[in-house]
């Protein structure tokens, strides 16, 4: 059976990451202040055409933002984001009464995921680097 989950996980395309290529267990570190916005990473599902990170953006409730473009490192390998659901790409978005918007980030396909990776934004407000741990 651990033979079986084993092979699920390079079947998806990404090794290591356990039941059907899914990444769970995930931290990130916050940004910088000034830009006003940090990053919670709930899984990431890599799959043999693309890489998914569902994610959580938080930040100060009705104010405006906006992501211009995502980079996510992963050892040797950098991932440009080809697609965002949640907000769109070089387009102002406001956090409502919460401050939170759930996202889904797309990049192109990863075989293997390290255990620390980096992802970038760059933002009207400065650059944003995140770093992202699995535990």
């Amino acid at each position: 059976m651990l033979m079986m989950a084993a092979l699920a996980g390079v079947a998806a395309g990404c090794v290591a990451a356990g039941p059907a290529g899914m990444v769970r267990r995930l931290s990130a570190g916050t940004a910088d202040a000034k830009v006003g916005m940090t990053l919670s990473v709930d899984s990431i599902d890599c799959r043999q055409d693309l890489t998914r990170m569902y994610a959580r953006l938080w930040g100060n409730p009705n104010t405006a933002h906006r992501i211009d473009s995502l980079q996510l490192s992963a050892g040797p390998v950098l991932l440009e984001a080809t697609d965002i659901d949640g907000v769109d790409m070089e387009r102002w978005f406001q956090w409502e009464e919460d401050g939170v918007i759930a996202i889904e980030i797309d990049f192109g396909p990863v075989r293997e995921l390290p255990r620390k990776m980096t992802l970038r934004a760059v933002t009207p407000k400065g650059p944003v680097v995140w770093n992202i741990e699995r535990r």
